[in-house]
Formats: structure tokens, C-alpha cells, sequence
């Protein structure tokens, strides 16, 4: 008998915390001030070797590229990004949403899961926000991340999938099959 798609329960998607905003917005700033020294001892070098005329060109152009990254990258990327990312366990699969510019939606088999750690650095902690790091069994992608979850929420989170990953060895390990 064939399933109907429609009659699986909806389950919500659930959204990280809205702190993770402000944690892309640091990180952003922070990648930005390290590229704007970088660009700067460029636009030293080229004031040193050409004319005025070309190297206040550059800077010129540089300033308008680093407005709109600046502009993009504290403004509008992590609203979006917020709004996109989202994780919930469904049918003993994690799935992950995300994506701004590449909408992606990752499903993860819990009996694949290997084990599941939490980490967070000293801005994160500062915002009270951890990352979920999922470790999956197989090569190419065997590393997934859910990033800006609080403290809280983490570590539910993280003893659910132990528990659900849990569970499912117990049922492979010790199912009829094995039992005989």
C-alpha cells in the first residue's frame, strides 16, 4: 500500500535564537576591519609607487566596495540568513534549512549520527549562544552544524539526539533480528 505524502504530520521548523543576528554581524565586522587593513596597506603601496590620480582612484573604488560589503554583510545578510536557517527532527531524520543566495535543506538519518558536540567561542558565549556540531557516519560531508542555538536549547537539543541515536542502536543492536 502506497503512503500518502500528505498525511505525515507537519512538524514545525524551529529557528535559532535571534542573538545569532548580532553573532554574524560581529563576525562580519570583524572579517571586514581585517580586509580593510589588508586593502589599506595595498592603497599605501600603490601611493608610494604610482601617481596620485591612480591611487586616489583605487581608494575611491575600494571605499564604495567596502560600503556595500559592509552594508550587505551587517544589514542585510543575517536577517536573511536568520529567517532561512532551521532545523527539527522528523521520522528519525534531523533535517537542517538554510541557505540566503542557495536554498539547501539537509536531511540526516539519526542512525548515522555518530556523535554530537557543542561549541561555542568567546563571542558566542558572550551572546549565550553554542553550536551544535553533528558528526555523521561516511566521508564527503560528515561534519553539519547547527550555529546560534542558546545555551539551553543546545543542550536539550543534544541530549534528545543522543537519546534518539541511542535508542536506535539499541533497536539495531538488540532488535528480533538479533535476539533470533
Amino acid at each position: 500500500m502506497r503512503s500518502n505524502p500528505t498525511s505525515v504530520s507537519p512538524i514545525a521548523w524551529q529557528q535559532l535564537d535571534p542573538n545569532v543576528q548580532w553573532l554574524w554581524r560581529i563576525q562580519s565586522t570583524i572579517a571586514l576591519i581585517t580586509f580593510a587593513s589588508i586593502l589599506t596597506i595595498v592603497f599605501a603601496v600603490l601611493w608610494l609607487k604610482s601617481s596620485v590620480a591612480a591611487a586616489s582612484l583605487w581608494l575611491a573604488g575600494t571605499l564604495v566596495f567596502l560600503f556595500f560589503l559592509g552594508w550587505f554583510s551587517y544589514g542585510v545578510y543575517p536577517k536573511h540568513a536568520y529567517q532561512r536557517w532551521a532545523f527539527r527532527i522528523r521520522d528519525e531524520v534531523l533535517e537542517i534549512r538554510k541557505g540566503v543566495a542557495w536554498h539547501q535543506i539537509v536531511a540526516i538519518p539519526i542512525s548515522r549520527i555518530q556523535h554530537v558536540d557543542l561549541a561555542s567561542g568567546p563571542i558566542e558565549r558572550r551572546l549565550d549562544l553554542v553550536k551544535l556540531q553533528l558528526h555523521t557516519a561516511g566521508t564527503g560531508q560528515s561534519q553539519h552544524d547547527i550555529p546560534g542555538l542558546s545555551t539551553f536549547r543546545a543542550r536539550k537539543l543534544h541530549s534528545e539526539l543522543l537519546l534518539l541515536v541511542r535508542d536506535q542502536v539499541h533497536s539495531t543492536s538488540f532488535g528480533p533480528a538479533a535476539t533470533g
